[in-house]
């Protein structure tokens, strides 16, 4: 607390600088009337107060939304590929049901049911007096699996375990290779030899992979083939947040365990001899076949189909791996019994999830939302603090001066250090405020010109859907009738083709009267198929997957289309079978590369799909053919820069540009473009028909580069992994459509710099090269515009 002396001594320096100022306050300059006038005063501190307020209220804003954006874990992915540089093998198991009791059952049934020979454990509920014990009983069998040989390099993996196992297939050989495999052992070739089968000399064996859940990754082996598959991989590593927990390995097993074991108690009757013993439920009775074949189906769902994340809410594991098959060998040997050659595919996709807003980047946004508005660091909230302290305790007892002494005191202590100042030091703090000026420019102009460029980010996230839907499929090919018009056009010597295979759909038009062009498209239509296999395994209840039927035009003649809607996801059983149930060589067979053409478009497709074919399939003629169907799933921003739009405005669009290029090139009609425009004069020859053919098909393969339409918000890409087995020519054959997991990668486009952000940085960059806030700004900028307008 001051003393008496120095009042005095303050009230004498004032009245010595206020000798030769003028008393009249219109005096004084106009910075300070706010100061004089009471009536002015007020009006400027409650605008301030505003300002302050509104400053307030928006620091605290976009502090919370920091703070909140810091608790959502926003994560970023890294993609690395490159080759593994080590790999631990998941165990490879093979199953097969045939033992002693089997085969004396189905000794008389399985010289002429081949499904008895394939599926013998579907078969065998239609016995009277069936044993389960001795169905599932295998001490005295012969062993699936031969012998295991390395390639020829010599390579060693060991130790190599072989378990037996029961299983709802059978018994089960397992190979566990306990060894991490490393260097050139990444190179290895594993080669496996199986014994004929007993019961029938064509034997079904069911191999998979199995990783995290039983049989994960299901194949057919098939007695008298040879495969060379390539197992393939990709992993992920997730970050454990509170959003997105993950668990270890051992965890989730125990979490899959229970699972089984738990919907298997809910949904099975009695327990069969494979049931974990665990299971309280009781033992199937032989009499009564229908509890146990019950029991069996819904314990065919319930492994095969174990739904871990999507009915027992499993959490993922932190470092998860997918595993994928590649047949791209498979012929067929002379004798009865399997080999299979599996090796690994060196070359693997890693993605890692990296947590992008962590503690660092949360503290330099609130430093900076708090510099800019509020001109605030640590150092003046404590000195803040430390006055608030002072002031509630009263330790102090501040000084009362007058307005008009307190002016004259500002004043006199500006003059001074005025005088104190050199011009030298002038210059200086000149020269360095152009440099923080110039600085701050250069700074607020590159985080304003990214800002404006809207930058994204990718992220992806697994997601395990309960609900799945199979893309829309259009099946062209030939009838019966096809064959024998085209050969009669070579018979006939019209024009210069001699091999029938040559000839293509225009070339036969007007060959006779009835040739016009709707009775050739209708002419290609395949002839009527029976789905027996689908019908006997929705008998089963293993089937979720309808489709509804339709016939489209398309550029190769009227095709099956076969359209699909959501069903929930079944596991292994989410396949639609198209049976061809043929036991005659078909005509085309003789011709080379003859295979039925497949086109693949989005689920939610209609005739015009037809033209936007997004994935085309060969399933050659005489050979069952699998296509495993992944999905993978897009979420686009919609930005000024890079819009986006939904799948009616997409196709609106490029249906719009398709028929303006048409009208541009003068095409002529044929029945195919019926459903894009109809206003267009009919082919009147074979010519004008190729040309018309051969421009349309450009056009639709060009569609993305040549329409300026905008992208989807949201896509799903689906991709195939097909594999095909040749048949004999009197056998049927089948093209097999699977959805074999319902994992799919969601990628997520996110803005990687919001408005929020660009304002953090603005305040960074005022707090570091000008040391200046909003407060701050608005109260100097006055002076700067009366400086620069000389006012």
């Amino acid at each position: 607390m001051k003393s008496t002396w120095s009042k005095k001594k303050l009230r004498h320096l004032i009245a010595e600088c206020t000798k030769n100022l003028p008393n009249q306050n219109d005096k004084f300059p106009p910075d300070y009337q706010d100061l004089i006038d009471p009536t002015h005063s007020i009006q400027i501190r409650m605008l301030w107060f505003l300002i302050v307020f509104a400053c307030f209220l928006t620091c605290s804003y976009q502090i919370t939304d920091r703070i909140c954006f810091y608790f959502s874990y926003p994560l970023a992915v890294d993609i690395h590929i490159d080759y593994m540089q080590s790999l631990q093998l998941p165990p490879i198991v093979f199953c097969s049901p045939e033992n002693d009791y089997l085969i004396e059952l189905f000794e008389d049934q399985g010289k002429y049911d081949e499904l008895v020979c394939m599926i013998p454990l579907i078969k065998m509920w239609d016995e009277d007096e069936l044993d389960y014990n001795k169905v599932w009983n295998y001490d005295n069998t012969s062993n699936i699996l031969d012998k295991i040989l390395f390639d020829k390099d010599k390579i060693v993996l060991g130790p190599i375990s072989m378990p037996l196992s029961n299983s709802i297939f059978g018994q089960c050989t397992g190979i566990i290779i306990n060894e991490t495999l490393r260097g050139k052992k990444l190179r290895f070739k594993l080669s496996m030899s199986f014994l004929p089968g007993k019961l029938c000399s064509s034997r079904v064996s069911i191999g998979s992979v199995n990783y995290k859940t039983d049989f994960s990754l299901l194949m057919a082996v098939l007695s008298g083939y040879h495969y060379d598959l390539k197992l393939g991989f990709k992993s992920y590593d997730f970050g454990s947040t509170q959003k997105r927990p993950c668990v270890t390995y051992a965890e989730f097993q125990k979490c899959y365990k229970r699972c089984i074991i738990k919907q298997l108690f809910e949904t099975a009757r009695c327990r069969l001899p494979f049931f974990d013993p665990n299971i309280k439920l009781p033992v199937c009775n032989t009499s009564n076949n229908e509890e146990g074949k019950y029991s069996y189906f819904r314990a065919l769902q319930t492994i095969l189909v174990p739904k871990v994340y999507t009915k027992c809410n499993c959490l993922q594991t932190c470092s998860d791996l997918t595993y994928y098959l590649t047949y791209y060998n498979v012929h067929q040997i002379t004798s009865n019994e399997t080999i299979i050659q599996v090796s690994v595919d060196n070359l693997g996709v890693s993605l890692t999830q990296r947590i992008v807003y962590d503690r660092i980047k949360l503290l330099t946004d609130l430093g900076g939302n708090l510099s800019l508005f509020m001109g605030l660091s640590l150092l003046s909230i404590a000195e803040i603090v430390y006055k608030i302290r002072v002031f509630s305790s009263r330790r102090e007892k501040k000084e009362k001066l007058n307005k008009i002494e307190a002016l004259i005191l500002k004043m006199y202590t500006t003059d001074k250090e005025a005088r104190v100042e050199s011009s030298g030091v002038n210059c200086l703090w000149i020269a360095t405020g152009i440099l923080c000026v110039s600085l701050a420019i250069y700074m607020f102009q590159e985080r304003a010109k990214y800002y404006f460029t809207f930058p994204t980010r990718n992220v992806v996230e697994l997601d395990y859907l309960k609900h799945v839907a199979m893309p829309s499929l259009t099946v062209c090919g030939e009838n019966l009738k096809m064959p024998y018009y085209k050969q009669l056009h070579v018979g006939n010597k019209i024009g210069n083709i001699t091999n029938w295979c040559d000839v293509e759909l225009t070339d036969l038009y007007q060959m006779k009267t009835k040739y016009t062009w709707e009775f050739l498209w209708d002419a290609t239509r395949l002839d009527p198929m029976e789905n027996s296999l689908h019908m006997f395994m929705e008998s089963l209840q293993l089937v979720s997957v309808n489709a509804t039927p339709s016939i489209v035009a398309t550029h190769l003649g009227n095709c099956d289309h076969f359209k699909f809607s959501k069903t929930e996801y079944s596991g292994f059983f989410t396949l639609h079978p198209i049976p061809f149930l043929y036991f005659n060589k078909l005509p085309i067979y003789e011709c080379p590369n003859a295979a039925y053409k497949i086109f693949v478009s989005d689920f939610d497709s209609s005739n015009f799909e037809t033209f936007d074919q997004l994935t085309t399939i060969d399933a050659p003629v005489h050979a069952t053919t699998l296509n495993d169907i992944q999905m993978r799933l897009f979420s686009r921003l919609n930005t000024r820069i890079n819009p986006c739009t939904d799948i009616s405005k997409l196709k609106e669009c490029r249906r719009s540009c398709l028929i303006k290029q048409i009208k541009d090139a003068e095409l002529c009609k044929l029945p195919f473009l019926e459903a894009v425009i109809g206003n267009i004069s009919l082919c009147n020859s074979t010519t004008e028909a190729k040309k018309s053919v051969t421009t349309f098909l450009r056009m639709t393969n060009n569609l993305t580069k040549s329409c300026p339409c905008r992208r989807l918000c949201n896509e799903i890409n689906f991709n195939f992994n097909s594999y095909t087995q040749l048949q004999a020519i009197d056998q049927p054959f089948v093209i097999i459509f699977l959805m074999h997991t319902n994992l799919v990668e969601h990628i997520l486009e996110v803005r990687q710099y919001t408005l929020i952000a660009f304002f953090c940085d603005i305040g960074n960059c005022c707090g570091l090269a000008l040391g200046m806030c909003v407060l701050s700004f608005i109260r100097y900028a006055h002076k700067a515009i009366s400086w620069a307008f000389k006012v």
